[in-house]
């Protein structure tokens, strides 16, 4: 068998050009072209292209059912042997591969962009691993064993803000031909994904929709009225209204409602806390011209609304957020469930499972939020019934942004349609069938940039540092370009001893007393502090 370096799912996608149908046949096609094309289109033998795709690429096919979709594909030239048959493709299929490839792949888009902005070439490495990375969080849930082995090193995936930032430019970039190639990269591998899982499918059509409840989990609400940045609220509030003139029902539950009012509470508390809001003016004017250094909390949302005047009292935001909720849940249709309770012993089962799960992912998750998701999780199941093998059957998903739960849920169990969706997820599924416009491609964008907290500002912190140095200095430059060298140093830490972000606020009072001692640039002094730590 000839010698295979990897599969490329970046190229594969390219190859198919039918944005509105997938079948398991044309994606196989798809395959061999792609595995021909990596060997120059040397001859190989059908037991050779079988043995590929069944053990290496573990999608469950017959060797008869290859033989015939290859015969009766007419792309291929077949020469019968003693014992077997040697295969490869047409020169002229041959050259419309490698045209399709040069043409439309995400690789060439990848190296344009870099030529474009004078970028090291080595960006193009960059951006391959962190689309990877997104690309294997959309399809884990669908086909783990199929698909992991497909994406090499997957599970060592960590970026730098360098590297973050690079992703996000490169996605930011305005180009509608590079928007569709990369939704193509994540459509055909979510399409790969379910085609070879052998769940019922043969083909993505309508009736994976067909009375449909998705739940909502809390923090999408949050999403929808606004918390974690207007990108994030618009793409979603499209992808929902999109969904539910598709037919999809949303369901909220009582669990949810609890946890959303006692979260917008607990903030109140903590603004009403703040002795002088004329702080909370000052980060509102500091992230309105740094969104980039802050994390979209409800603290630097409060700010923003603060500093603009739409909000006076933390008393007036709560009631601001709360007719925003129902706002939301009003356009949506989006109804209170009804079911009965979920048995309190089950409950208490998963919601320890799920809290223990997390725990062991270092990530915060307090006990009350792991109980609102295993109700949740279980009001999905108590829906579906005995429906959970067939993703045609399935009748109700838990739509949630928590990535880290979606991969919990879709590992306990891979031979049930796991209860989790993530918005990305559903957008892959649903685009198709959207009564929309044709760049669609470009809301997909804002779903798969990378926003890791590590590297922003929490408004508490902000908050903290304004409070802590305004005997220093209250001069709105001086505290942003203080802010701005400091996260430069933190990331410099995070980078050369592999700790996440910490902060300290006698050192952050040192960065400040520098900027003022010294007068200097914020890159030269940044260059400075960062060469003498």
């Amino acid at each position: 068998m000839a010698d295979i370096k990897s599969f490329n799912l970046f190229r594969v996608n390219c190859l198919l050009n039918d944005s509105q149908s997938s079948t398991l046949n044309s994606i196989l096609i798809s395959v061999i072209h792609e595995k021909f094309f990596e060997c120059q289109n040397k001859a190989e033998t059908l037991e050779d292209i079988f043995a590929y795709i069944k053990d290496y690429l573990h999608i469950p096919i017959e060797l008869d059912f290859l033989d015939n979709l290859i015969q009766s594909s007419k792309e291929f030239n077949i020469v019968p042997t003693q014992t077997s048959k040697l295969i490869n493709l047409l020169p002229e299929e041959f050259k419309r591969v490698e045209a399709a490839i040069s043409l439309n792949s995400i690789e060439t888009h990848i190296i344009k962009y870099l030529q474009t902005n004078n970028l090291n070439s080595d960006g193009k490495i960059v951006i391959e691993k962190m689309l990877y990375s997104a690309v294997f969080e959309n399809i884990n849930s669908f086909s783990v064993d199929n698909l992991k082995s497909l994406i090499p090193n997957v599970d060592a995936f960590d970026f730098t803000k360098e590297e973050i930032d690079l992703f996000n430019a490169f996605l930011d970039e305005n180009n509608d031909e590079k928007n569709k190639a990369i939704y193509n990269v994540f459509s055909r591998a979510v399409e790969f994904a379910i085609l070879t899982t052998g769940k019922g499918i043969k083909q993505i059509d309508f009736k994976l929709f067909e009375d449909k409840s998705f739940i909502l989990d809390t923090n999408i609400i949050f999403r929808l009225i606004g918390i974690g940045g207007k990108e994030r609220q618009e793409s979603t509030m499209y992808l929902l209204e999109q969904c539910r003139d598709l037919g999809i029902k949303f369901i909220y539950t009582g669990k949810t409602h609890i946890e959303l009012n006692n979260k917008l509470t607990q903030i109140v508390n903590v603004l009403k806390s703040q002795k002088s809001q004329n702080t909370i003016d000052l980060l509102g004017q500091i992230s309105d011209e740094h969104s980039e250094l802050f994390h979209e909390d409800f603290i630097i949302h409060y700010s923003h609304l603060f500093h603009k005047g739409t909000i006076k009292t933390p008393d007036q935001y709560q009631r601001h957020l709360f007719s925003e909720y129902k706002t939301v849940l009003d356009k949506l249709n989006a109804e209170i469930n009804k079911i009965d309770s979920i048995d309190p012993n089950d409950l208490r089962k998963y919601s320890k499972f799920l809290f223990d799960k997390k725990k062991e992912r270092f990530h915060y998750y307090g006990r009350k939020a792991s109980e609102v998701d295993a109700y949740n999780l279980l009001l999905v199941k108590k829906i579906r019934g005995q429906n959970n093998y067939n993703f045609n059957d399935v009748k109700s998903f838990y739509l949630t942004s928590d990535r880290t739960l979606n991969n919990i849920v879709s590992k306990q169990n891979e031979s049930i349609i796991p209860a989790t969706i993530l918005p990305s997820q559903l957008f892959i599924l649903a685009k198709s069938f959207f009564s929309s416009n044709e760049n669609d491609y470009d809301e997909f964008i804002k779903f798969i940039k990378k926003r890791k907290t590590d590297f922003k500002y929490s408004g508490s912190q902000v908050l903290s540092y304004i409070n802590s140095i305004r005997e220093i200095t209250t001069e709105v430059t001086i505290i942003s370009e203080s802010l701005i060298l400091y996260s430069d140093i933190t990331y410099h830490h995070a980078k050369e001893q592999n700790i996440k972000y910490a902060t300290s606020v006698s050192s952050y009072k040192d960065v400040l007393n520098t900027i003022i001692d010294q007068k200097l640039s914020k890159g030269n002094t940044a260059q400075v502090m960062i060469n003498n730590l």
